[in-house]
C-alpha cells in the first residue's frame, strides 16, 4: 500500500494521481515473471507483498515490485502440507541448513513471492574439510526441510500416496555451463544411499531430472527421467512442479513434470515417467525436500550463486502451483 505525505490536495488532482502512480509503467516478462510498477511515491510505506528494486528506466532509480503472496506455514492455503518463501527472513521452516556460513543467505531481491529469497552461493572450497556443516567433500550449501516425525514424505506412506513439489530456481545472467552434475533439489531422506531416487539438475545449459536407482547387484545405476526443451532462461524466475506417486512397486511409482506452467514430456516419450520412487537401500525412511547447489569438487568452477523461493509441498497441483 502506497502513503501520500499528510497534506492538503485537491481531490480530483488526487484521483488522477493515484490512477497514474497505480498504472505506471508495468514491465511484465515472460514466463511468470513479477510485475514492476515504475512509478514513484514522494512518501510512502510498502506493503507485504511488494518491495522496491533498483531500475534504471524508473524515475529515481527505483521502482515498486509486486510479488505474488508468499506461503507460510502459519497461514497455509487449502492442500498445503509444508513451504516456505523465507518471509520470517531467517530459516526458522527449515531443520538444517548445511553450508559454509556465508552459503544460504536471505536476500530481498530477487524474489518471486513475498518480500525474501534464498540465495546460494558455493566455491570450490565449500567443502567439509573446510564446513563442518557441509556433509560431504563436494562443495554445497543447501536447506533441509522437515525432519523425523515431522518429515515430509513418511515411510508408512502407502503406495499411492501422491506429493506435489512446487519451487522456483533463478540462475543469474552470466551463470556459466556446468560440466558435470549440478543438484539444485532433492526428495532425499534415510538412509540417504547415495543420490534420491530423483533430483533437479543443471546439465550444460539446461535443466532435467535424474533417477538413482539400485539393482539387484547392488550396482547403482542412474537414468535420465527430463531433459528441458529449452535452455536456461537466464536472470528469470524458473518454475517447476513435480507430482510423485511415492511407492517401491516400479509400476506404481511415478513422476511427472511442470515446466513454467507447463506438463513435460519425459524421456519416455510420455507425461509420466514409472519408476521405483522409494528404495530401501537409498530413501526408505523418511523423505523431506532438499534445495541446494551441489556440485563435484572434481570440476572447479570458481564461487557461483543462485536463487530459491517458494517451496511448496501439497496434495494437489494447484496447490503448488499457485503464483507460478
Amino acid at each position: 500500500m502506497i502513503r501520500l505525505p499528510g497534506r492538503k490536495y485537491n481531490a480530483p488532482f488526487v484521483l488522477l494521481g493515484l490512477i497514474l502512480m497505480v498504472t505506471g509503467v508495468l514491465l511484465v516478462r515472460s514466463h511468470a515473471a513479477t510485475p514492476t510498477a515504475s512509478s514513484e511515491a514522494e512518501v510512502g510505506t510498502i506493503g507485504a507483498n511488494a518491495s522496491p528494486i533498483n531500475d534504471t528506466t524508473a524515475s529515481g532509480g527505483q521502482a515498486v515490485r509486486f510479488g505474488a503472496p508468499a506461503c507460510t506455514n502459519a497461514n497455509k492455503p487449502a492442500n498445503i502440507i509444508w513451504c516456505s518463501g523465507f518471509e520470517s527472513d531467517d530459516f526458522s521452516d527449515w531443520a538444517q541448513n548445511q553450508s559454509c556460513p556465508s552459503g544460504a543467505t536471505i536476500v530481498t531481491s530477487p524474489v518471486k513471492s513475498g518480500r525474501y529469497a534464498v540465495k546460494f552461493t558455493v566455491g570450490d572450497n565449500d567443502t567439509q574439510a573446510n564446513c563442518p556443516d557441509v556433509p560431504s567433500e563436494n562443495p554445497r550449501a543447501q536447506l533441509v526441510g522437515p525432519l523425523g516425525d515431522d518429515a515430509l514424505f513418511p515411510p508408512t506412506a502407502p503406495d499411492n500416496d501422491d506429493t506435489y513439489i512446487g519451487l522456483s530456481v533463478f540462475i543469474p545472467n552470466g551463470f556459466p555451463s556446468t560440466p558435470s552434475w549440478f543438484v539444485i533439489n532433492e526428495q532425499f531422506g534415510y538412509p540417504y544411499g547415495g543420490s534420491p531416487t530423483n533430483e533437479i539438475d543443471i546439465n550444460g545449459r539446461t535443466f532435467g531430472i535424474n533417477n538413482h536407482q539400485i539393482d539387484s547387484n547392488g550396482k547403482d545405476t542412474w537414468s535420465r527421467v527430463w531433459d528441458a526443451p529449452n535452455t536456461i532462461h537466464y536472470g528469470q524466475w524458473e518454475n517447476f512442479v513435480e507430482h510423485i506417486k511415492w511407492s517401491t512397486d516400479p509400476s506404481v511409482g511415478y513422476i511427472e513434470v511442470w515446466y513454467n506452467g507447463v506438463m513435460q514430456t519425459l524421456t519416455n516419450g510420455t507425461t509420466r515417467y514409472y519408476e521405483k520412487t522409494i528404495d530401501p537401500t537409498i530413501n526408505g525412511g523418511w523423505n523431506t525436500v532438499i534445495i541446494n547447489q551441489y556440485r563435484p569438487v572434481e570440476y572447479p568452477m570458481g564461487t557461483l550463486t543462485l536463487y530459491q523461493d517458494d517451496i511448496r509441498v501439497g496434495t494437489t497441483y494447484d496447490s503448488v502451483a499457485s503464483g507460478r
